[in-house]
């Protein structure tokens, strides 16, 4: 399991924007990303988690979550969690 993700603004707003990438034979019925969100002092001001369902061998999802917490600047993934 990979992913790549960056911290994109639209609008005055936050999102994490993403690629879970599955580079396993086996088939996921939920992949989780965990992220922690800091703002510009440094100070960790939420966390959200990222999920997709049923993730096929090979295969690739693009995700865009946005954030609600106004005060968060950045993003950092803390967990990344796959269940068969």
């Amino acid at each position: 399991m990979m992913t790549d993700f960056k911290w994109h603004i639209e609008g005055g707003t936050g999102f994490i924007v993403g690629v879970l990438k599955n580079y396993s034979k086996g088939y996921f019925r939920l992949v989780q990303a965990d992220f922690e969100l800091f703002d510009q002092g440094g100070q960790q001001v939420g966390t959200v988690a990222v999920q997709v369902y049923g993730l096929g061998p090979e295969e690739t999802w693009q995700f865009r979550e946005l954030i609600a917490n106004h005060q968060a600047v950045r993003a950092r993934l803390v967990k990344l969690q796959s269940f068969n």
